[in-house]
C-alpha cells in the first residue's frame, strides 16, 4: 500500500492516510495530513472530506482549511460534505456566516441522504 501511495495513486493515499487518522497503523495525524492532502491534491472528494475533520480537530485546528475541504468535498456531491460544509457556514467557522447557504447545503445533505435526528428539528 506505501509504495502505490508513494507512487502517486490517490485511492492508495487516500486509504494509507485514513489508516493513520483512525489508527488502524500508527495513529498519526501528521502523516494523515500528508497523504489525504497528496490524494486530495488530485481531487479524491473522500480524502478532503477527511482533512474537513482533522482541520476541526483541537491538535490540527485550522477552519480555513476545514472549509476549504468541506467545499471542495461537496462540489463532488458527498453528503456529509454538505452537511459538516453546512455546520461550519451556519458557525462561521473558517467562513462568514452565512444562513442562506448553510441552509442549502443542509438541505442538500438531507436530499441526498443525511437525515437528521427527530428531535434536533425541534430546535
Amino acid at each position: 500500500m506505501k509504495l502505490a501511495a508513494d507512487g502517486g495513486l490517490a485511492e492508495a493515499q487516500y486509504v494509507f492516510g485514513y489508516m493513520y487518522k483512525s489508527g488502524h497503523v500508527v495513529k498519526d495525524l501528521k502523516k494523515a495530513i500528508y497523504y489525504l492532502e497528496k490524494a486530495k491534491n488530485q481531487s479524491h472528494s473522500l480524502a478532503a472530506l477527511e482533512l474537513s475533520g482533522i482541520y476541526q480537530q483541537k491538535e490540527c485546528q485550522n477552519f480555513q482549511l476545514a472549509f476549504k475541504c468541506a467545499e471542495m468535498a461537496a462540489s463532488y456531491g458527498v453528503a456529509e460534505a454538505e452537511f459538516v460544509l453546512g455546520v461550519l457556514l451556519l458557525l462561521g467557522r473558517g467562513c462568514d456566516y452565512d444562513m442562506n447557504k448553510s441552509y442549502e447545503m443542509l438541505q442538500r445533505a438531507y436530499c441526498h441522504g443525511i437525515f437528521m435526528p427527530k428531535d434536533s428539528r425541534k430546535i
